[in-house]
This record gives C-alpha cells, sequence and structure tokens, in this order.
C-alpha cells in the first residue's frame, strides 16, 4: 500500500476522511452484523482491495455468524486479553524522551484530551474512556478533516490552514511516532487475515499521511 500511496496523486480530503472513520470503527470495538455485512459488500470490497488490504476468499465466503464470531474472538484476544493483549494506547508504546510512557494515562493521554478539547470537536462518547485509544485518535484526524473541507467549501482558508497544521502535527507527534510499531505487534500476533492486513493498511496510511502532509504546500505557507 505505501508504494501504492507514493505512485499516486494526493488523496482528496473526502477520501482521507473516510478512510479514518472505516478505521475508527474497527479498532474501536468488535465488528458487529451490520458492519460486516457492509465490509463484506461489493463497494467495500473494492474499496478495501484499492488499499492495498487482500482479506482472502474466506473473508467472503465463511457463513456470517461464523465470521462474526471468529472476528469478536480474535479481536478481544488482540486488544482486549486475557492473554498479554496489545494495548491500543499511544501512551503505552509511545517511546517518549522523558521516559513517561509504558503504561496507561501518560503524559501523551493528557496531551491528547487538552488538544481533542481544545479543538472544539464532538467525538463519539463510546470512544472517550482513554483518550489516547487509537480509535479516539484516528477519529480526531477523521473530524478534522471534515472541518477542513467545511472550511474549504466556505472559503475560509485561514480555517482550512489551521487544520491542516493541526493536522500534521497531531500525526507528527501523537500517531506515526507509535502506530506504526504498534501495527507491526498486530500483523504478528493475528491469526487471521482480516486484522492483520487492517493493520497493514494502518501502517501505510499513517505514514503516507505524515509524508504527505509535511509536503503539503498549504502547511509549508503556514510555516514560512
Amino acid at each position: 500500500m505505501e508504494k501504492k500511496l507514493s505512485n499516486t496523486a494526493p488523496i482528496s480530503s473526502e477520501a482521507r476522511a473516510q478512510i479514518y472513520g472505516l478505521l475508527t470503527r474497527i479498532f474501536a470495538k468488535e465488528i458487529d452484523k451490520q458492519f460486516l455485512q457492509e465490509l463484506r459488500s461489493k463497494e467495500f470490497r473494492e474499496s478495501l482491495t484499492g488499499l492495498g488490504a487482500n482479506l482472502g476468499d474466506s473473508f467472503y465466503e465463511v457463513p456470517e455468524m461464523e465470521l462474526l464470531e471468529n472476528l469478536a474472538v480474535e479481536y478481544a484476544r488482540l486488544f482486549l486479553g486475557p492473554d498479554k493483549p496489545i494495548s491500543p494506547h499511544e501512551s503505552v508504546h509511545h517511546q517518549r524522551e522523558d521516559g513517561d510512557w509504558g503504561s496507561l494515562w501518560g503524559k501523551d493521554t493528557v496531551e491528547v484530551k487538552k488538544i481533542i478539547e481544545s479543538s472544539g470537536l464532538n467525538l463519539k462518547a463510546e470512544l472517550n474512556d482513554i483518550p489516547d485509544h487509537l480509535a479516539v485518535e484516528l477519529e480526531f484526524l477523521q473530524k478534522l478533516i471534515l472541518q477542513e473541507t467545511e472550511n474549504r467549501h466556505t472559503n475560509d482558508l485561514k480555517g482550512m490552514h489551521r487544520c491542516i497544521k493541526l493536522e500534521t502535527q497531531f500525526i507528527q507527534e501523537h500517531l506515526a511516532p507509535w502506530v506504526p510499531e504498534f501495527c507491526e505487534l498486530v500483523i504478528k500476533k493475528s491469526q487471521i487475515a482480516f486484522y492483520s492486513q487492517i493493520a497493514e493498511i494502518t501502517k501505510n496510511f499513517v505514514l503516507y499521511e505524515k509524508e504527505n502532509l509535511e509536503n503539503s504546500a498549504y502547511y509549508q505557507q503556514e510555516e514560512g
């Protein structure tokens, strides 16, 4: 996926928001029946393929209830425990220079909470238990990009530049430093293709976003 993204024109804001929204839903909780039906639709299959995901024929052929159970068991095994889960929280994985990392509710948690609150954006209540959960950070980017898009449509260039700058800084400081490593852990521990493929997509998309936003003419203009 990383190579494919690097060789294409920048993804539109609308498409970026959709990708962040999709990943938010996947990491937030177990896949339910309605969401699974969407994921197995022709439209979603083409979208996931376009992002570089190969879920395998079994994802689309296994009976629905059996697949739902398999996905729920895998989600719990990977992220909830009880047997050494991979915590989906920044403060656990982000290796800060001051050494305050490796457990829940570290400095990164507090910083992310402040950033989200100061942005004025409303996130889903079910994701707000610990602010630096991966799903929360992904949803924050989704909402920020939607705000950027709205500002662009209303010709609010100052607001648009502000959103792009915050997107870039948040990815640089709170997403890129830990998500690729987290995703590698998920890839290694996954026993079914779905979560390993989603982790690969997430890792490459975050790296793409970091590079693309740093090279953004809007961001460079703000920096200048």
